[in-house]
């Protein structure tokens, strides 16, 4: 999920004007969509679904946050061998979960600490996301009135359409995927405990690199994504190193760096396929959209989270 060492790459290029944690509080008035299931995984991951996403709900609350939840579609075609692979990698996992937690009956005291910690990370591997928990969490949020939406797709296009669109003013996910849509705001890394994020400044950070936001698309894509991964992709920091001589060949800037490279018998890569993801990620749907909204209802509220320990006086 998302485009391999972009990440370590924007942090080590950019300043903290384009980069850096902020307080929630910073955003008070703002509409920020939210890419859902991201956080349904890590939530569950931590046995707390229901108790995470009320803090978080009620967090952005505080703060004069507007939340749209957006929750995920049908995947499309082209990543259908990829979630196979996820689904494999998923059931290896669990098998070595069961076998190292039967192993754990048998060891020595002194081992079974470090055997706890793989165990804890395996599981993490193979986390599933129930039907019943996305409706329990949908249920929550119709209780405390706030939005959420179905996308017909992913998620992630959805909230970068939104986004894009002036519907929301930033996308909070960690998947690096965001960029390549190009959202201009980016929130990661929430922390509910300090109620900071590390936001990103997709605008600012095409500055700082030089870079027109169809160059960056492209050289994100020849690093690979979710949609490319089976053909042939190259290092990110060797497609900045190229592009950096393509600015140089290319002053204007008006020619696709693809072209560039096609001409360069050197760069493997498919032109072919370049182009076809290229297109989806590039958003040109204006179209509204209109999630869904209940009024506020304490008791339901209350009645949903009683089974999870909340108490209300």
């Amino acid at each position: 999920m998302g485009i391999p060492h972009l990440n370590r790459y924007l942090l080590n290029n950019c300043s903290n004007q384009s980069i850096g944690k902020k307080h929630l509080s910073s955003f008070a008035g703002k509409t920020i969509v939210i890419d859902t299931s991201i956080y349904l995984y890590k939530f569950i991951g931590c046995n707390a679904l229901m108790e995470n996403m009320y803090s978080m709900i009620t967090t952005f609350r505080y703060y004069g946050i507007t939340p749209i939840f957006i929750f995920d579609g049908k995947p499309p075609e082209e990543k259908k061998e990829l979630l196979k692979q996820r689904y494999m990698d998923k059931k290896a996992a669990e098998a070595k979960y069961n076998a190292l937690k039967q192993k754990l009956e048998t060891v020595a005291p002194d081992e079974k600490t470090e055997i706890a910690v793989e165990l804890d990370k395996l599981r993490m591997r193979f986390i599933r996301i129930k039907r019943e928990d996305i409706d329990q969490v949908k249920s929550l949020m119709e209780s405390c009135g706030v939005q959420y939406y179905d996308a017909i797709g992913e998620a992630d296009h959805m909230c970068a359409k939104m986004v894009i669109n002036k519907q929301a003013w930033a996308c909070m996910s960690d998947d690096m995927d965001m960029f390549v849509y190009g959202c201009t705001r980016v929130m990661r890394h929430i922390s509910l405990l300090n109620h900071t994020v590390i936001f990103y400044n997709t605008n600012g950070i095409l500055r700082e690199l030089q870079i027109h936001m169809k160059h960056f698309r492209e050289i994100m894509i020849l690093s690979g994504t979710d949609y490319n991964l089976n053909g042939p992709t190259n290092d990110l920091n060797k497609m900045m190193k190229q592009f950096r001589q393509f600015k140089l060949d290319e002053p204007d800037g008006d020619r696709m760096f693809r072209e560039w490279l096609k001409e360069r018998p050197e760069h493997e890569f498919d032109y072919d396929t370049l182009c076809r993801v290229y297109d989806m990620f590039y958003i040109t749907d204006k179209s509204e959209i209109v999630p869904c909204i209940s009024s506020p209802n304490l008791d339901r509220m209350k009645t949903i989270l009683k089974p999870y320990g909340f108490v209300f006086v």
